[in-house]
């Protein structure tokens, strides 16, 4: 797969910056942008300032927690940025940590892999502007409807993952994986794992898309 140059996001001291940075990443020729939950200005908000002031470039959280926003709230920040930045926004979707979910927000941090695989799903069937109705093991959701028209193209869902079943779930189920902070070495070894959990569900993982955040040599 080719390699595509890409710039992380928010940068201090906040939204203002990052539009900045945005605009001239764009301008040199950058692919994309990748934007973190990680107690800084919020991604949404840093994503729909990038997609103002760019015409080209992929915008794309790396990424939302699963726990610390319900998937409504989830699907209707995505499809806004989506109408922003026709066909450029891609939605990350992962655990995060334990400091970040339970530390920082107060919610409890169990069964991660069963929240990500809930929350992809009734994201993704929001985002396709169906009507929920889902009870799973960490999620409850009835009823809900997105409110504005669906997006479109559909918007790929990436997995966050560091851990090998994670490395699987996002094989088996998402559009992309997102790495963060792992070596270049690491890598190979890890996406074996992606490869293992398509497998599991059959899929072809041709236009799958690996996105290493600050990959150090």
């Amino acid at each position: 797969m080719a390699a595509k140059l890409a710039a992380s996001l928010p940068i201090p001291p906040g939204v203002p910056a990052s539009q900045r940075l945005a605009k001239r990443a764009e301008e040199l020729g950058y692919e994309s942008l990748w934007i973190a939950d990680s107690g800084g200005p919020d991604p949404f908000v840093v994503a729909a300032a990038a997609a103002a002031v760019t015409s080209r470039v992929r915008i794309g959280t790396a990424v939302i927690p699963a726990y610390t926003r319900t998937p409504p709230v989830i699907s209707c920040a995505a499809a806004s940025c989506a109408e922003l930045a026709p066909g450029r926004f891609v939605l990350g979707i992962g655990a995060s940590s334990e400091n970040i979910v339970q530390k920082w927000s107060g919610v409890t941090f169990e069964r991660p892999l069963s929240r990500v695989r809930e929350t992809v799903g009734v994201v993704r069937g929001m985002l396709a502007g169906e009507k929920s109705d889902f009870s799973g093991k960490t999620l409850e959701t009835h009823g809900y409807r997105l409110q504005m028209l669906p997006p479109s193209p559909p918007i790929p869902i990436h997995v966050g993952a560091l851990g090998p079943p994670m490395l699987e779930l996002a094989g088996e189920i998402a559009d992309g994986v997102t790495l963060n902070m792992m070596p270049v070495e690491a890598v190979p070894r890890m996406l074996e794992h992606v490869r293992k959990g398509a497998g599991k569900s059959g899929r072809d993982l041709t236009g799958f898309e690996v996105v290493a955040r600050w990959v150090r040599r």
